[in-house]
């Protein structure tokens, strides 16, 4: 069984060496997935240097562009994920990695799909805060109720799933409240959930410590929101509800969605495959503004930029020394259709043909559907997934002529963050050769 063991970083430069040095040595095959949520301490230049130097061979790392919380860091690690079981591994030495196998044992032997590794069973712990761990039994106890699971440590930063799990759930939290979302979600589908002792050696704030009292009241308030408010929309999301949202109403809400943005920016993944099923995935932060501007910054695995003011693109890879440029009304790029959506989103006057396809979603809920495009392109087919509670589009996949095939998966999406304009200006950098053709 193949591990991957999702680590969100944030200011950790004191741990991040010996928490990843832990990883490497336990006995399993596994990928470690490495998501740095911003880190301004000198924690993403460690991170640099070891992907640079490729210390540890089995890991891959991601660099988010804005500080969005350990949620959002796991919803990255989460996507990237291909092995049998995921880990969420804290990088500030509080779990041990040595106890990865009593962590996974009830998933490994068919036991469970779910489990949460409980500092409140018998495993020895560091003695630290009376209220801290009050305060996480009470957030526990009003889950329970809620969930009717009976877990002793809902709020433990230790837990493994079934990866198949996370096909069925879509995290929606940035920041602490993914524990209590996650909880209420599996409980939801009703996985199997078993709790295992671990050990826990506690940091107290002096030592880095980050989550606080207003932590709790989030907690309190996600409690209920994906126990209670979320009932209705887990309904119509698996068909239980009375009515379908249609094809016709998908095609709207994106347009209206889309005509309301000024301003558009998220996490991304991209995908290439070729007609051999060679595959290709590359990582980063994607900004978009009215009108037509977009910017691709690539992060994962090398720097590139790909980035429009509208009417010219630039390709430009620091390493190659060489810009690639192309007038937006030339380019056939699978990346220049977003910037076409905001403001003036038609899908209608671009596609000839929608179909409501009864396919398993990237994330649980989604709607996705298939677009056949009426001008000549270098793409035969888009299938878009869409979430239909804002209309936003989660992942779009393309079907290329040549029988490759290319997708892009979006994260942390957020609108309308009044983004300025000089983030699209490009100049070319001394030295740098500029050739006509986009050449990716």
């Amino acid at each position: 069984m193949k591990l991957s063991i999702v680590v969100p970083v944030y200011n950790e430069e004191r741990t991040i060496d010996q928490i990843l040095e832990r990883i490497g040595k336990t006995p399993y095959e596994k990928e470690i997935i490495i998501v740095d949520d911003y880190s301004k301490d000198g924690t993403r230049e460690i991170l640099h240097q070891m992907e640079i130097c490729a210390r540890i061979p089995s890991a891959r790392f991601f660099y988010h562009s804005l500080n969005q919380g350990k949620g959002a860091a796991l919803r990255t690690g989460i996507a990237a994920a291909t092995g049998d079981i995921v880990i969420v591994q804290d990088a500030d030495l509080e779990y041990d990695p040595a106890q990865y196998g009593t962590l996974i044992e009830p998933i490994a032997g068919g036991l469970a799909d779910v489990v949460y590794g409980s500092r409140f069973l018998s495993g020895p712990h560091r003695v630290l805060f009376f209220w801290h761990s009050l305060g996480n039994r009470i957030l526990t106890l009003l889950s329970n109720m809620l969930t009717d699971l009976n877990l002793t440590d809902m709020e433990t930063g230790y837990k493994a799933f079934r990866r198949e799990v996370f096909s069925k759930i879509r995290i929606e939290e940035n920041r602490f409240g993914f524990e209590p979302e996650i909880t209420a979600k599996i409980a939801k589908l009703r996985c199997r959930v078993y709790e295992v002792p671990i050990s826990y050696f506690g940091r107290d704030y002096s030592e880095g410590k980050k989550i606080t009292w207003k932590d709790g009241i989030a907690a309190l308030y996600c409690i209920a929101k994906y126990n209670l408010r979320r009932s209705l929309a887990l309904l119509v999301s698996t068909g239980a509800g009375p009515q379908q949202m249609g094809l016709s109403d998908i095609i709207q809400g994106v347009e209206d969605s889309f005509a309301h943005m000024k301003d558009f920016s998220s996490d991304f993944i991209q995908i290439f495959e070729d007609a051999l099923n060679r595959k290709q995935q590359e990582s980063g932060h994607l900004y978009l503004m009215r009108p037509r501007m977009m910017r691709w910054e690539y992060k994962n695995p090398e720097d590139k930029l790909f980035i429009s003011d509208g009417k010219t693109v630039y390709f430009y890879v620091p390493a190659d020394r060489q810009v690639n440029k192309e007038a937006v009304k030339q380019s056939f790029d699978d990346r220049i259709p977003m910037m076409f959506l905001l403001g003036q989103a038609n899908l209608r006057n671009e596609f000839t043909r929608f179909e409501l396809l009864n396919t398993k979603p990237f994330f649980e809920g989604l709607k996705v559907v298939r677009m056949y495009p009426k001008r000549k392109t270098d793409f035969q087919e888009i299938v878009m997934e869409v979430d239909p509670s804002n209309y936003q589009i989660r992942r779009l996949r393309f079907a290329h002529s040549d029988g490759s095939r290319s997708e892009f998966i979006f994260l942390s999406i957020r609108t309308n963050t009044g983004l300025r304009s000089s983030l699209f200006d490009f100049k070319v950098p001394p030295g740098v050769d500029v050739v006509q053709g986009l050449g990716q």
